[in-house]
């Protein structure tokens, strides 16, 4: 730092009596004192280079997570990553004093760490120490920066949540679809640009494109789905054929015996093609037999029903034909008699008065 004052008060010597002061040094001082400045002069000249900020891209990015490093993303077209740029170059010539790293990237050249690292804002700085990342959101001047890093400021900081750490996987996959992205985007200029194909024709290729693979990428996942979990065959509800064919075999397996059939897997049977055939034969008939079985069974109760029905229909109508009792008959010829003993009641009290009337 001295070597640079000094520097500039031999570039400027018109200023040199006001910035010799700020060193303790005056131009009409003694020899002794510009032989001093002559020294500093020669210190400045034979010191270190100064140094510039690691340049980053999607082959090197992974050496930040070793050690301490402050990253830059930035855009050549932004202005506030350009007025950055001579604070950011400044603090590379730190590095070696607070033992840091100091690394830029290009968002426009590398769009796969612009996905990895979920840039939302122009510039974006990243202070990472052994591979935890935190986003410095603080003042961007250049004593700001060192006294971050200086006096770990940075503790204070919230490091990045796990699924938004640049590290993962998936920030990973993320990072390659924005380059995906951009690859598209290239093509569709080189269409346009290079070959003239028309804007509207260039996009219903890529709407083509994406159909398509759309559809191979569906029939792929469901080849998969189909090996890992095959479906299951279909089940055909039961009918009542099935129930009478059943009767048959459920009967002939109570039939025999489990000592018959233990018995009998024991002996050895010729499996030849003619008695395939013929034993598929003698099922066909059976299964025939047990039909027409089902369908004779079924015709009798048909019958039956229907002549059921028909002795039901004649009973009603001899129920009709039957004439009607007449009932109330007793009752008539009791209400004739009782309007009978009602009436000589009636003709005996006449009588009665008739003969007691009054005498002349």
């Amino acid at each position: 730092m001295l070597g640079e004052m000094v520097m500039d008060c031999v570039r400027t010597p018109d200023i040199l009596p006001c910035d010799c002061v700020s060193l303790g040094v005056h131009a009409k001082s003694a020899p002794a004192e510009i032989f001093l400045i002559f020294l500093a002069i020669l210190a400045s000249s034979s010191g270190k280079q100064p140094r510039k900020p690691v340049e980053l891209d999607h082959n090197n990015w992974s050496e930040v997570l070793n050690g301490e490093w402050m990253v830059e993303l930035y855009a050549p077209w932004c202005p506030a990553c350009q007025s950055l740029q001579s604070t950011w170059d400044k603090l590379s010539n730190w590095s070696e004093d607070l033992e840091l790293n100091v690394g830029k990237i290009d968002v426009t050249q590398n769009p796969g760490l612009s996905g990895r690292f979920l840039v939302l804002s122009l510039p974006t700085i990243y202070h990472i120490k052994d591979g935890v990342f935190r986003i410095y959101l603080g003042s961007r001047g250049e004593n700001e920066l060192i006294s971050f890093v200086d006096d770990q400021k940075w503790k204070d900081v919230d490091p990045v949540s796990w699924y938004r750490s640049p590290s993962t996987l998936h920030m990973g996959a993320l990072g390659m679809f924005f380059q995906l992205s951009m690859s598209v985007r290239s093509v569709h200029t080189t269409f346009t640009e290079t070959y003239g194909v028309p804007v509207w024709l260039s996009y219903v290729i890529f709407a083509v494109v994406t159909i398509i693979a759309g559809l191979l990428l569906g029939l792929i996942l469901v080849c998969i789905c189909d090996c890992i979990c095959p479906p299951r065959p279909p089940t055909r509800p039961l009918r009542k054929d099935d129930e009478y064919q059943r009767g048959p075999i459920d009967q002939t397996q109570e039939e025999n015996p489990a000592g018959e059939d233990d018995k009998e897997s024991d002996i050895v049977q010729d499996t030849s093609a003619p008695e395939d055939e013929s034993a598929h034969d003698e099922s066909n008939e059976q299964e025939d037999a047990t039909e027409d079985a089902t369908e004779d069974a079924e015709q009798e109760d048909h019958a039956e029903q229907e002549g059921h029905a028909e002795d039901n229909v004649e009973d009603k109508k001899s129920e009709k034909d039957t004439p009607i009792e007449d009932e109330t008959v007793p009752d008539i010829q009791t209400k004739d008699k009782d309007d009978s003993t009602k009436t000589e009641k009636t003709s005996a009290r006449k009588r009665k008065a008739k003969a007691s009337g009054p005498v002349d």
